[in-house]
């Protein structure tokens, strides 16, 4: 679900203190301002050869996305990576139309990042909440479960001042929770990791294609709506919109799947165990009472909320959301994003670092994994675009120790890796053709579906514009 604090125009700040309202709008201004700081810093710090070219947008648009899930199922018609994509495509095309635009109009910076601005926060919001509740979708897609998503890719349809998946039923609720619980608190998280994963991308973008810089303020929203939402579930807020939820909706079908993500994310991540019938019956006497208050949590589940929403202020403090002056060591440049994710075991912070190596870009992160007892890292590392013969190679290849079995409450740890490769090849001028294999034993990615060992094979292009 998706609360209209985060997106529908004035309604941005309206429930937030008079202080985080202040703080957030002057927030917003800077980031308008910051691209004569940024253009700046480019021109000092040239880009590598490679990546001076005449496109601006450089898209990777999976047509074929098949992965070998746990449970076949055709509930869900987007894969995660899927639905990441149409939503950047969509901006940086509307960026690029505005861009055009305001040239052509002879706006000045300033204008032209207003107008970014004015189209991401008021006019088209819609794409971010689809991309929201898509990957809740896919969560229980993966596990055979029908739902609905309200939000269309050009129009969120609003009750109660929220967006729901609905039309899932509680017995396939019951059967996630006993079955798969960790995989169940991921589904609850899986809205607000897609959220950020598109800001990774976009940052990988601005340093390996010298993308124009048009997606600002689109990370700057996309990094305070979490925080925002988050800070809604830790306060009376989030429960007096569960309660008028409660109060009107009669049927099963048109609920929420959890109600407030952040809440549900940590309620079930403290109790796995606990059945999900347990919860009790609805207000209405129709079906289980799905949504999880505030007052539901004890206080060392209130007191985790507030830690995981001091944490995700971390994605605000990412210096690429800054600044596109690299940092250096000696005569080593980089750019450097920093992100935090809550998953399936608690959450992770992730330091992803973009340079160029012979002449080749690379990004690698570094993750920090936490939950209730124990730290745990992972090396995820990219090269892009090594020629073979015609063809462009992409591997890939990720290490790391997490909480076995992804669980929240255990001491021990679990390695995992995952290998794909990914080719590439010239089909006209401004596209290329691609295919990508990898494999991924247990353990949480960002962006994959499964906890569990999983293959996947992808298809599709990749369009210059």
């Amino acid at each position: 679900m998706v609360k209209n604090i985060s997106y529908h125009g004035v309604g941005f700040f309206r429930k937030q203190s008079l202080m985080f309202k202040e703080t957030s709008l002057t927030l917003l201004l800077i980031i308008t301002i910051l691209p004569y700081h940024s253009l700046a810093n480019e021109a000092l710090n040239p880009s590598p050869k490679e990546r001076t070219q005449d496109f601006q947008i450089y898209e990777k648009m999976p047509i074929i996305d098949y992965l070998y899930y746990d449970q076949a199922s055709s509930y869900s018609p987007f894969s995660m990576e899927q639905s990441l994509s149409f939503s950047k495509s969509f901006y940086n095309i509307s960026h690029l139309l505005i861009n055009i635009g305001a040239k052509k109009n002879k706006f000045n910076p300033f204008l032209t990042q207003m107008s970014y601005l004015l189209f991401d926060l008021f006019l088209m919001p819609h794409p971010l909440i689809w991309l929201h509740e898509e990957w809740h979708r896919a969560s229980m897609a993966n596990r055979n479960i029908k739902s609905k998503n309200e939000s269309k890719f050009f129009h969120s349809q609003e009750k109660n001042g929220v967006v729901k998946v609905s039309q899932v039923s509680d017995q396939d609720l019951i059967r996630f929770k006993a079955k798969y619980p960790e995989e169940f608190v991921r589904m609850h998280a899986a809205g607000l990791e897609s959220q950020i994963q598109l800001n990774r991308h976009i940052e990988k973008d601005l340093v390996s294609i010298s993308q124009p810089d048009w997606n600002s303020s689109l990370m700057f929203i996309n990094a305070l709506n979490n925080v925002l939402y988050f800070d809604t579930c830790a306060s009376k807020l989030g429960d007096n919109s569960s309660k008028k939820l409660d109060e009107t909706e009669s049927s099963i079908e048109e609920r929420d799947f959890t109600g407030l993500d952040c809440v549900a994310w940590v309620y079930d991540l403290f109790r796995p165990k606990e059945a999900y019938e347990d919860r009790g019956i609805h207000p209405s006497g129709n079906g289980i009472d799905r949504y999880r208050y505030y007052q539901d949590l004890n206080d060392d589940e209130k007191s985790y909320l507030k830690l995981s929403r001091n944490l995700h202020m971390l994605n605000l403090l990412s210096p690429l959301l800054w600044t596109r002056s690299p940092f250096k060591l000696d005569k080593f440049a980089f750019h450097l994003g920093i992100h935090h994710l809550p998953s399936s075991f608690g959450q992770a912070v992730a330091f992803d670092v973009y340079s160029t190596w012979k002449e080749h870009n690379f990004s690698s992160s570094v993750y920090v994994f936490m939950n209730k007892n124990s730290f745990s890292l992972g090396l995820d590392t990219h090269l892009y675009d090594l020629k073979w013969m015609q063809f462009s190679l992409n591997p890939r290849i990720f290490f790391w120790l997490q909480p076995k079995n992804s669980q929240f409450a255990t001491s021990n740890l679990q390695p995992g890796i995952l290998m794909s490769l990914l080719i590439k090849k010239d089909l006209t001028h401004h596209s290329k053709w691609f295919v990508e294999a990898g494999y991924k034993t247990t353990g949480w990615v960002p962006g994959l579906v499964s906890l569990r060992p999983q293959g996947f094979t992808k298809f599709g292009i990749f369009l210059y514009i």
